[in-house]
């Protein structure tokens, strides 16, 4: 994935394939080096993908582009955060957990700010099992169950 950031592939396909990837290892078995290399990534595909959409034209690719962008990274975020990737959460260092959960949810947001930068519809609505639900309540309890 670092390569195609670097080579400037579409956006979109990045994230389209990370969250393809993370479901393929969450349905056999997710390790802590999953999660941090997805997070580790999120920055810079954000990066990309402003750069890439701000040069754009059309208001209506750019919109297309952004959506389809952020549903592939809302949906690995919400892959990352679901109840089970919870345990491998829990296997990594309380620094590392919260640095990387912080980030993650971070760069959630900023996906749906920038969906909402490049959107020309007045609303848009995206469903998630985890990251808006679970997300910031399982930081909260891994923190106040001492395992922070």
């Amino acid at each position: 994935m670092r390569s195609a950031i670097e080579r400037g592939d579409p956006a979109e396909q990045i994230t389209t394939r990370l969250a393809s990837d993370l479901q393929t290892t969450l349905s056999r078995q997710l390790y802590g080096g999953d999660i941090t290399g997805s997070v580790s990534l999120t920055g810079d595909v954000l990066t990309l993908a402003r750069n890439q959409y701000n040069a754009l034209d059309n208001r209506n690719t750019r919109q297309d582009k952004a959506m389809n962008f952020t549903q592939s990274f809302g949906s690995s975020g919400d892959q990352l955060l679901s109840p089970r990737a919870l345990p491998v959460w829990e296997d990594l260092s309380s620094t590392v957990r919260i640095d990387h959960a912080s980030i993650l949810i971070s760069a959630l947001e900023q996906s749906a700010i920038l969906l909402a930068d490049f959107t020309i519809d007045t609303q848009k609505k995206l469903q998630y099992n985890n990251w808006g639900k679970y997300g910031r309540k399982s930081l909260t309890r891994l923190q106040c169950s001492g395992h922070v």
